[in-house]
């Protein structure tokens, strides 16, 4: 199961990477921390949270492909780090 949550963070990690919302500058806009606690967050609740129940039922059940809910958490990623 580790491996299916590793390989679940390091696409999402990539997605919000490439998205271009993370600033690593050392400066007062470096968000690196922040964007990392936030895909963490995201992770934890796509695992076991409420917020995420409807989509972890969809992987389950293979109602949806894994890309789209992978697209989800990277979206709702963005949208926070983004977020002032």
């Amino acid at each position: 199961m580790t491996d299916g949550i590793s390989t679940l963070a390091q696409a999402v990690m990539r997605g919000v990477a490439a998205s271009g919302c993370v600033v690593s500058d050392r400066g007062a806009r470096d968000n690196t921390q922040r964007a990392v606690d936030i895909m963490r967050d995201e992770l934890k609740a796509f695992i076991n949270g409420a917020r995420y129940a409807d989509a972890r039922d969809c992987v389950l059940r293979g109602s949806l492909p894994d890309r789209t809910i992978v697209a989800l958490i990277i979206a709702n990623c963005v949208s926070r780090i983004t977020r002032p």
